[in-house]
């Protein structure tokens, strides 16, 4: 029986949807019935990839209303904004894929949420639970039994070992450590590089070795 086909329209022409773009190219090898159809951007107008750009975010609206088949990835780095955005989508009904690059490694015991990203090279192991629209970037580890809440991104070569619980809106900086059972809370910011040795309440921005409160948002 031929797969009903997966059309994407990816949200956010820029370069993390670029790399969007390609993890689901190289998908194709696995799953022939994914396409992209266009991109949605504000700011950009011209094709990319040799894809159009068929509208705005003001236009989604009306694309979910009119195809109910379309499914949307939203490719936009900025937490905030990307909550903004899914819960648009889900007033809409609008489904959202999960995209694995076919280089990461996802354990099949661990759950991954509609609208997250997986990218090249990252790894996710068993038991862990990674909500909806999270971005887990290159390179990046999240270990056994760690908990990210919707819209949380994990960037490039960041590790997060076992056990660790973050928040919703928070992001953990590229080549950050955090040390097992640490939980971190809601709209945090942990600087690049730093090394997370005690929890972190909400709202507070974490630098250095070990990672000391700089601000609270």
């Amino acid at each position: 029986m031929t797969k009903t086909p997966t059309r994407i329209v990816i949200i956010g022409a820029g370069g993390h949807g670029s790399v969007v773009w390609a993890a689901i190219e190289q998908m194709k090898a696995n799953d022939p019935s994914l396409s992209v159809i266009g991109w949605v951007d504000d700011f950009v107008s011209r094709s990319k990839h040799g894809l159009p750009v068929i509208g705005t975010l003001d236009d989604i609206v009306q694309m979910a209303r009119l195809d109910a088949s379309l499914q949307f990835f939203i490719a936009i780095g900025d937490n905030e904004k990307r909550k903004s955005i899914a819960s648009l989508l889900d007033e809409l009904d609008a489904a959202s894929p999960t995209i694995a690059h076919p280089t990461s490694v996802v354990s099949p015991f661990a759950c991954i949420g509609s609208g997250s990203l997986i990218s090249a090279g990252a790894i996710v192991n068993i038991g862990a639970d990674i909500g909806r629209h999270c971005v887990v970037n290159t390179g990046a580890i999240v270990e056994h039994d760690c908990k990210l809440g919707n819209y949380v991104h994990i960037a490039p070569n960041a590790t997060l070992t076992g056990g660790v619980t973050v928040g919703e809106c928070s992001l953990v900086g590229a080549g950050a450590v955090v040390l097992p059972g640490v939980k971190i809370g809601s709209n945090v910011i942990v600087g690049a590089g730093a090394v997370v040795t005690r929890d972190v309440p909400d709202g507070h921005v974490v630098t250095g070795i070990p990672a000391r409160t700089k601000t609270v948002q």
